[in-house]
């Protein structure tokens, strides 16, 4: 028999990579192709956006990848094995630098969201609950209505950024998420956690994916402790 705290899991919805260049492309020329490469097909008439830039999104495998002339990015939502996803990242990685070569990069970070579902907590009194754990009690907080923990903790030499707080579904979809997903709870505490590496290094798809498994082992192991302090207290 299941038991108050298992339904109250915090579990993983978002991955998302982001790759800053150190260089900008300087072709103005390369979106059309590397549209193709990616989707497998041109684009259609409605889908053409001004050069230089490719956004593709798939509403049926929560996807989107994104490049211009001095980024790009992977997100995947509906995350249930982060392992396969890393290896999907890496593919469309791969697919773009093949037609528009990556070279080195100025930064890269990986990017996580987690709900953990709170039963039995209105959005005031979860809200309350928050700041009574992580915010000390202060005159300033007397009339808050809404409140939000955000970190930067040194991890080796990398980056990682806490940041979390009360929400509802309508907040998340209208803020973070890009798709539509299933089986959000209406109340629940949200957690960004992500790693980033800000060392110029070339691109390698081997690196990316070290890169991928390392940041998350990190930013897992930070959620787990953030669900720790909430274990005893839901």
């Amino acid at each position: 028999m299941s038991t108050g705290w298992e339904r109250q899991q915090l579990r993983i919805i978002h991955l998302e990579i982001e790759l800053d260049f150190a260089e900008e492309f300087t072709s103005y020329s390369i979106s059309q192709q590397l549209y193709k490469a990616l989707a497998g097909r041109p684009p259609h008439p409605v889908e053409k956006t001004p050069e230089p830039g490719v956004i593709l999104r798939s509403p049926k495998r929560k996807q989107l990848v994104g490049w211009d002339t001095n980024s790009c990015r992977v997100a995947i939502e509906s995350v249930t094995n982060p392992e396969e996803c890393f290896s999907e990242m890496v593919v469309l990685l791969e697919t773009i630098n093949k037609v528009a070569p990556i070279g080195k990069l100025a930064r890269k970070q990986l990017i996580t969201y987690w709900l953990l579902p709170t039963e039995n907590y209105s959005f005031k009194s979860l809200e309350q609950k928050y700041r009574q754990t992580l915010i000390t009690e202060q005159p300033i907080w007397k009339n808050a209505f809404d409140s939000s923990v955000i970190i930067d903790i040194k991890v080796d030499d990398l980056i990682l950024h806490h940041q979390s707080g009360p929400m509802g579904t309508r907040q998340l979809r209208d803020e973070y998420t890009i798709f539509k997903l299933e089986n959000i709870p209406s109340i629940f505490i949200f957690l960004w956690t992500s790693i980033l590496g800000d060392e110029v290094v070339e691109y390698s798809g081997q690196d990316i994916r070290t890169f991928l498994a390392s940041s998350f082992e990190h930013c897992k192991y930070h959620s787990e402790l953030f669900e720790g302090i909430w274990r005893e207290i839901l």
